[in-house]
């Protein structure tokens, strides 16, 4: 196939915070990752304060705890995925396959035309 006509993304209709989804994800998998807040904003190129105030509103629009952190001291602190954060990350993850499986399906039956 020369062209791709037919693309898209997944997007969840939150009020004003729908665009943030994407990175909300992100941020999501990066403190699977990473345990902490500093590490998944240097793996996504950001300051701590945006990905920490990302977190704050993600909490704040989800109703619930996502994602949990500890401030860091003489120990260090942490931030973990509580077990909702962990599952709207699989649920997103398995979204997107099957979104992406769909777009490749769709692609293929105009193949002929475009």
């Amino acid at each position: 196939m020369k062209n791709k006509p037919i693309d898209g993304a997944i997007w969840f209709d939150m009020g004003d915070h729908g665009v943030r989804c994407h990175l909300w994800m992100q941020i999501l998998a990066g403190i699977q990752k990473t345990g902490s807040i500093s590490g998944t904003a240097q793996k996504l190129e950001s300051s701590y304060s945006k990905v920490y105030n990302e977190i704050v509103q993600l909490n704040c629009v989800a109703g619930k705890k996502l994602i949990i952190s500890v401030r860091g001291g003489i120990g260090g602190g942490f931030a973990e995925l509580t077990p909702d954060g962990a599952q709207v990350l699989e649920l997103y993850i398995e979204a997107e396959k099957r979104f992406g499986r769909f777009i490749r399906e769709l692609n293929r039956s105009f193949e002929p035309f475009f």
